[in-house]
């Protein structure tokens, strides 16, 4: 038994690795301990290097993360959570060749054996670097525009809700050089020794109604004499309410004197052109959007998501075009952020583009908040992710093909096992009979996924899916039907089908009991230049058939076989006598009818 079992293995194993290394993204299988198992070749290609130098590995040694002690850090915490149960995700950066990072989302989901017992880590991770730039140049653009204010010549400087200097330009700064560093300082305080008193009151009392309203106050040539030098100043000045990074508001102020108008007024255009273009030219979907749902603002990456245009947009609100299934989520966690006990979500949902078509999302919250707590409106960042849910799909599936095609394997080798010992003389008659069969199970699965071969004939193709389990003949089906040839897609899907009606049926059909049997027969009719080729499996003989509660994974792959590579229609009955399949599609013609001569097929 061990000779069989370390084959299908091999067997499962190479067949996983093949599928593996047609993805894009980073897979990889992972033991308890984070030792790498396996993993796909195109993240061996990104680092250069070979699959010697990382396998029995711990993750967190290999060339990728052996440059970024933060990575290892978390790598180890997240396969030690990931080995109680718990599904892990984060973001860290990775070395590639040449000695460059890029960034990357990893996710690590354990996987467990039917006692619940963790048995392996399946870990994936996605290229986030477009994403991570974006972020990084938003910040820049910040830092940028707060060195712009810090070093303008012209009087600009903010103060928060107690009217503390928070931001003062070089500008400012020399006006009020008298006042020393000003960061900090109460700017009330400042004024009342700048102004005189009823002039200083009435400023003050300018910048709370500001605070407290949010009007925008503007005053042309105020003019007086300052309270502390005697000098007679000039200023045109306005004021701003400001939503700080805290989430409370804040007052902007900005003056000058006459002189430099023109300049200031410059550098405020290139202030609000800085963040149009960051909003604009943002590589995910940016919007400000109402505690109420509405949209306010919105960038032109969001209207290609989802394909409405910025007015369409602005006369409706995120729920109008959010996936019934995901509303409720949402709005949810949108109203801890209402209710002041969040200031931010994120969450995986979908829109409904406007053509109905479905698009995955990544979705990320924040608010900005008035000075009474309540929210302002919120800043929405949305990341269209279809094609992560698109590889994430496909490695879901590669994950239950491989658990089936393990129980199948077994229990093929099991039956093979059984009939090859009855059918036996001797212990090296066993060997001999026993060896050459699974060398024929072996050659079956490479048949059944080569789609190299160029065209086949049907007959050949049933015949040689029996011809495995029962090398000395046919003598348990009834083969027959018109000579057809088909191409090497459509005979990879149909050697696919009739190994799983074929591996059912000596599980728990027909051929699972002695006298059982199974007749296949097909036939089909010329429409134009094309054929409709129809197929029924029927089998007499063994236990009798009823429809499964559940349906397994071979049901589901014999499906998706018919219905995506076929374009075909699949249908099964349960009897008494046994199970009955039909499934029917459409070829293009590539030989004449011509019915066996041989009962059997």
């Amino acid at each position: 038994m061990h000779v069989d079992t370390v084959m299908g293995k091999d067997d499962v194993s190479a067949l996983l690795r093949d599928v593996l290394d047609n993805l894009i993204a980073f897979v990889g299988l992972l033991d308890p301990e984070g030792r790498l198992l396996e993993v796909n070749e195109p993240a061996l290609e990104i680092a250069g290097i070979g699959r010697e130098d990382v396998i029995g590995r711990p993750l967190w040694t290999t060339f990728w993360f052996t440059e970024n002690s933060e990575a290892g850090h978390q790598f180890k915490t997240a396969v030690t959570r990931a080995r109680r149960g718990e599904t892990v995700r984060f973001d860290t950066r990775a070395r590639t060749a040449g000695n460059g990072d890029i960034d990357i989302d990893v996710l690590i989901v354990p996987r467990t054996d039917d006692a619940g017992n963790v048995v392996s880590l399946i870990a994936s991770a996605t290229d986030i670097t477009d994403r991570k730039l974006v972020e990084r140049r938003l910040l820049a653009s910040h830092d940028a525009f707060l060195k712009m204010v810090t070093g303008s010549p012209f009087g600009i400087l903010v103060v928060d809700s107690n009217l503390d200097l928070l931001v003062v330009s070089q500008g400012a700064q020399e006006t009020l050089a008298d006042f020393g560093d000003l960061i900090g300082d109460n700017f009330a305080d400042i004024l009342r020794q700048f102004w005189p008193p009823q002039v200083a009151e009435e400023v003050i009392g300018q910048f709370r109604n500001t605070l407290e309203t949010g009007e925008t106050f503007e005053q042309k040539s105020l003019v007086d004499r300052r309270e502390d030098t005697g000098e007679t100043v000039a200023f045109d000045w306005q004021l701003e309410r400001v939503d700080l990074p805290d989430g409370s508001h804040g007052v902007v102020s900005y003056f000058y004197d006459f002189s430099e108008r023109e300049q200031i007024e410059a550098a405020l255009l290139e202030s609000e052109r800085m963040f149009r273009a960051t909003f604009e030219n943002a590589a995910v979907g940016v919007a400000h959007v109402a505690p109420d749902g509405t949209w306010m603002r919105v960038n032109e990456k969001l209207c290609e998501i989802t394909g409405y245009t910025r007015a369409e947009l602005n006369e409706m609100k995120f729920q109008d075009i959010t996936h019934p299934e995901d509303l409720a989520v949402d709005l949810d966690l949108l109203s801890r952020v209402i209710d002041g006990r969040a200031d931010e979500y994120a969450l995986r949902k979908r829109y409904i583009r406007k053509d109905d078509e479905i698009v995955w999302v990544n979705l990320t919250v924040g608010c900005v908040r008035n000075s009474a707590g309540d929210v302002d409106y919120l800043i929405s960042a949305i990341e269209d992710i279809d094609a992560q849910i698109a590889t994430e799909a496909q490695r879901d599936i590669l994950v239950q093909e491989l658990h089936h095609r393990v129980k199948n394997i077994l229990a093929t080798i099991q039956s093979v096992a059984s009939h090859t010992l009855r059918a036996s003389t001797d212990l090296s008659d066993f060997r001999g009979r026993f060896m050459g069969r699974l060398q024929a199970i072996s050659k079956a699965h490479d048949s059944i996924f080569d789609t190299e071969v160029g065209s086949a004939v049907l007959h050949d193709i049933v015949r040689d899916q029996f011809g495995v389990y029962y090398p000395d003949g046919l003598e348990r089906a009834h083969i027959a039907g018109p000579v057809i040839s088909v191409e090497a897609n459509v005979a990879s899907a149909l050697g696919v089908i009739i190994h799983e009606l074929l591996t059912n049926a000596m599980k728990y059909g027909a051929l699972s009991v002695d006298g059982g049997h199974v007749h296949i027969e097909w036939r089909y009719e010329a429409r134009g230049r094309d054929k409709k080729v129809s197929i029924s499996w029927q089998e007499r003989g063994g236990p009798p058939a009823t429809e499964p509660t559940k349906k397994g994974f071979g049901s589901k792959l014999i499906e998706m076989m018919v219905n995506q590579t076929l374009s075909g229609t699949f249908g099964c009955g349960y009897s008494q006598m046994g199970m009955s399949c039909h499934f029917d599609f459409t070829v293009s013609p590539h030989d004449h009818d011509k019915e066996s001569a041989d009962p059997r097929g």
